[in-house]
């Protein structure tokens, strides 16, 4: 009987022992995800399938200061050997913001392995936009194999309208922003111009990236800039190199665009 008993208490630590194993084994790894679902639920909380947006409270109830995301952009890039999947989530904020308030933009890249995802870079925090709505963001081409997002947007206040593009490109630290370049100036509404014509601009940056080599590891970017600064005309087309030592594209201090 003594036998029997000591062998029934060897096989249930034998048992206890293997879950313990298969618990370990299969546990759940930091900066791995069965899916971008389940990447975003981790990060930001519960899907709201009615909403379309994750981070909802189990109340449905929104306080101030609280922000809900969507996949604002996600592409699927060959760099090198492997795919890379790049992800940007926004987030907005549902409950009463003013023209102060940002929306945040966060920045993913990730690699399938096996039948996981894992996280290979992130930024977050990102503030972006206005009214608590971020700015428009989209993946783009930027060398043979280089590739980054863009992110625009703008500010509205005191007779001000300000857009701005910015750029993040994946580095050896994580994602980094290359690029932040004011594209419109608008004062029209403004007391300054009202009282004084010349004090008036009404200017335009177009960028775009210039794929005239498409071997080449990095591209430049070509900006076209249109309409009037402090009521003179103004039309002139920059072309900004990458500058692989300091991972920005850099500005030549000519041109004048930098710190606007």
């Amino acid at each position: 009987m003594e036998k029997r008993k000591v062998a029934a208490v060897v096989v249930v630590l034998l048992v206890v022992v293997a879950i313990g194993l298969l618990a370990w084994v299969f546990r759940p790894r930091p900066g791995y995800y069965a899916d971008i679902p389940a990447l975003m639920v981790e990060r930001y909380g519960r899907y709201d399938a009615e909403q379309k947006v994750w981070g909802v409270p189990e109340t449905g109830r929104f306080h101030p200061g609280d922000v809900v995301f969507t996949i604002c952009a996600r592409e699927t890039v060959r760099s090198g050997a492997t795919e890379k999947i790049l992800l940007a989530a926004c987030g907005r904020l549902p409950e009463s913001p003013s023209h102060a308030d940002a929306g945040r933009v966060d920045f993913f890249v990730l690699e399938k392995e096996g039948e996981e995802l894992h996280l290979l870079a992130l930024s977050e925090y990102n503030d972006s936009g206005s009214f608590g709505e971020p700015g428009r963001v989209a993946i783009i081409r930027l060398g043979k194999a280089f590739w980054g997002f863009r992110v625009d947007d703008g500010w509205t206040g005191q007779g001000y309208v300000l857009n701005a593009t910015r750029i993040f490109v994946p580095s050896r630290h994580g994602i980094e922003e290359a690029l932040a370049l004011r594209t419109g100036i608008d004062n029209s509404g403004s007391m300054a111009c009202d009282e004084e014509p010349a004090a008036c601009t009404s200017l335009e940056r177009k960028l775009v990236v210039f794929d005239g080599q498409p071997g080449a590891m990095t591209w430049p970017l070509v900006v076209t800039e249109s309409g009037y600064r402090d009521g003179k005309n103004v039309y002139a087309v920059y072309e900004i190199d990458f500058d692989k030592r300091t991972w920005t594209y850099v500005y030549p201090e000519s041109i004048g665009l930098a710190d606007e």
